[in-house]
């Protein structure tokens, strides 16, 4: 098991026939570019498996603004965090 989080075409048609299942093909967001999407309103559904996604970013302040921006936002985590204190839905 590894992260990857730009496969490459190989592991893509492996998993299609191992799995059944239609991969996507086109790559996500970066933190960076994440961060800016949910500024700009591109973002409504955030979900963190782990970490302290806020306060590992490299602007914590525009994070929290960005993850108020959402209209939803899930935190999966064993420990209490600060980025869990920051979420969506105020509309």
């Amino acid at each position: 098991m590894r992260i990857d989080h730009r496969p490459g075409k190989q592991l893509l048609d492996r998993l299609e026939k191992v799995c059944s299942i239609t991969a996507p093909r086109e790559h996500g967001l970066d933190t960076v570019d994440t961060i800016k999407a949910m500024l700009a309103g591109g973002v409504k559904v955030f979900v963190s498996m782990g970490g302290n996604f806020a306060l590992a970013t490299p602007d914590t302040e525009a994070t929290f603004a960005g993850l108020r921006n959402c209209e939803l936002t899930v935190q999966v985590s064993t420990k209490l965090n600060r980025s869990h204190l920051v979420h969506g839905g105020r509309r």
